[in-house]
């Protein structure tokens, strides 16, 4: 409670700076108690911000696995003409490709319309393309209109999906089939509540069989992609390939014009190295943190934050164990990666690249089995060891709030019943000063007897 400034009237003391000096030193205690709270949320911090490197350590690690380490790549000399990627599975070799055409989706075009809510008419669309399964569209006063249609088809599912265009002489209902190919003609029948299903008037103005009824008009013919390779030729009814080199996905974007584009397939040794260094960084940053919040201190530097828990022992020592374990009868040394004497790692690219250059397969397993014990270790650190110690530091914490409340209101009585003891001291004081005037007054009354 607050004290005003205050000099007793007859004691001449100052009761409220005696009383604030006096409750200083009753809230000692309280203050060890806050220091020891604000000790235990920055130990909470800390293991927060090393979780944090170490959770990025094990990102880093991830890439190092065997399903994520490309140890193949595939490049197109022309990427405007067909891009391409590789897998583990596919084997070195070089490729002349010349693209003839690319694969194309089907479409057709209506007459043309004063607007986009112009009625077209009723009746049923029937819609399949190629070979798939018939599609039937049901068309009321509802979604008669060209918009209402548009969108009758778009939410039908029929493989095929509608547009509006404005050419500039009228609004155009646009179908085009959801997949390319020669194989994937659109095909539209109509049953038409006008009673004529062909004719160019009603809901039949839709209807379009290649040859047979074409009441809309072709924009776009359904085409296969057709290319040579190494003077093989080959279709595909898609733009992107899978099934045509093992391990390798071409993506074709355009034809050649002629020309023959290279495509090589080829081990992918620099992206290898980029993500070596990647989990070096990483690594280098988790030890880091860690060695900083284990700084032991001394005369001349401040103890880290952590320097007190045992488990930072286990966080160091297991990540510099890395370069001592053996992963494949193989140590990461061989592969030019080692611990300076400050515990961080560096990498020799020329060793790397020569372990990679002498055997590529056995270097990734060798990598895949490192990062799968490492992240494995780090598992354990942040998803059982670490939230361990935080549940205990975090109890205390919650203890210490109990202590620090009751101690507050101990303070607050404490300092009420001073309050009280100083007010009975002026009213004590101010009883005999009473008491002395009175027999003072009585003295003089009898010396003059």
């Amino acid at each position: 409670m607050a004290i005003s400034s205050s000099v007793g009237l007859f004691s001449g003391i100052n009761t409220a700076d005696i009383i604030e000096k006096l409750m200083e030193i009753e809230r000692r205690p309280l203050e060890t108690l806050q220091s020891r709270k604000d000790d235990y949320e920055k130990r909470i911090s800390a293991y927060g911000e090393l979780t944090s490197k170490l959770s990025a350590l094990q990102d880093a690690l991830a890439d190092l696995k065997a399903d994520e380490l490309p140890s193949i790549a595939a490049t197109s000399s022309d990427e405007t003409v067909f891009t391409a990627t590789a897998s583990t599975g596919a084997s070195e070799g070089v490729y002349q490709v010349v693209v003839s055409e690319i694969a194309q989706a089907h479409k057709i075009y209506s007459q043309a319309f004063g607007t986009e809510s112009a009625t077209v008419g009723t009746g049923t669309l029937s819609i399949q393309v190629g070979s798939g399964t018939t599609v039937d569209i049901t068309i009321d006063s509802a979604n008669s209109t060209l918009s209402g249609i548009r969108d009758a088809i778009n939410s039908s599912s029929a493989g095929v999906s509608a547009t509006i265009i404005n050419d500039g002489s009228g609004y155009r209902l646009i179908v085009s089939s959801d997949e390319t190919g020669a194989s994937n003609v659109i095909k539209i029948s109509v049953t038409d509540d006008d009673g004529d299903n062909t004719d160019t008037s009603g809901l039949s103005v839709l209807a379009y069989e290649s040859g047979v009824t074409e009441n809309m008009t072709q924009s776009q013919a359904a085409r296969d992609a057709s290319l040579t390779v190494d003077g093989l030729a080959v279709t595909r009814s898609a733009n992107t390939i899978t099934d045509l080199i093992t391990g390798v996905t071409i993506n074709l974007h355009d034809d050649s014009g002629g020309s023959t584009v290279t495509l090589t397939v080829t081990n992918d040794t620099d992206t290898i190295q980029e993500k070596v260094n990647a989990f070096v960084s990483a690594y280098n940053d988790a030890m880091t943190k860690a060695q900083e919040l284990n700084a032991p201190g001394g005369i001349s530097g401040t103890p880290g934050t952590l320097s007190s828990e045992s488990i930072m022992d286990t966080v160091i020592r297991t990540l510099r164990n890395i370069t001592n374990n053996a992963y494949d009868g193989e140590y990461l040394v061989n592969f030019g990666i080692t611990h300076d004497r400050t515990g961080l790692l560096q990498v020799d690219s020329d060793d790397l690249s020569d372990a990679m250059d002498s055997d590529l397969d056995g270097f990734i397993s060798v990598m895949d089995t490192f990062a799968r014990s490492l992240d494995e270790s780090i598992d354990t650190i942040t998803d059982t060891i670490i939230p361990i110690r935080e549940d205990g530091l975090n109890s205390r914490i919650d203890s210490i709030e109990d202590d620090i409340l009751d101690m507050e209101y101990r303070l607050d009585r404490t300092e009420e019943s001073l309050v009280k003891q100083f007010t009975l001291l002026e009213q004590t004081l101010a009883s005999l000063q009473s008491n002395g005037d009175y027999l003072v007054s009585q003295l003089s009354k009898l010396s003059k007897i």
